[in-house]
């Protein structure tokens, strides 16, 4: 949510004019750098956690992978967009950052894949020593 408050103000200062700008770019930096800071660790982890121990390095090499091939066809899809108009990158990507929202929020359910169900640990009782 942090990332489309973050595009959605750099796309809002397209309608401002000229000096404006300048204040308007400082805020957005801003919430754009939160944004990355609040989401960097967590995808990261999730590249090792969610991956099975004996396959971990392969889940690694596409996480990385998917960043280069991210990486590599932005310019051409960004200067495809801006020749459409200078908002349309900025509707793409916020569009795209709250469209992931459902999908990482998936991700939180955690329960074991074969079914079965784990039970709680009971309470410990006071007063009982060994």
């Amino acid at each position: 949510m942090t990332n489309a408050a973050a595009f959605a103000v750099f796309g809002l200062l397209l309608a401002v004019p000229g000096r404006l700008v300048a204040l308007g770019l400082v805020p957005a930096m801003a919430l754009f750098t939160l944004a990355e800071m609040l989401s960097m660790p967590p995808s990261g982890e999730l590249g090792t956690s969610l991956a099975p121990e004996h396959i971990r390095g392969r889940y690694l090499g596409v996480f990385q992978l998917s960043w280069t091939v991210g990486n590599t066809i932005a310019p051409a899809l960004l200067t495809m967009l801006l020749s459409r108009g200078p908002l349309w990158p900025w509707v793409v990507v916020g569009a795209l950052n709250l469209l992931a929202l459902p999908l990482v929020l998936s991700l939180g359910d955690r329960t074991p894949r074969d079914g079965a169900r784990q039970e709680p640990a009971p309470p410990a009782q006071e007063g009982l020593t060994s």
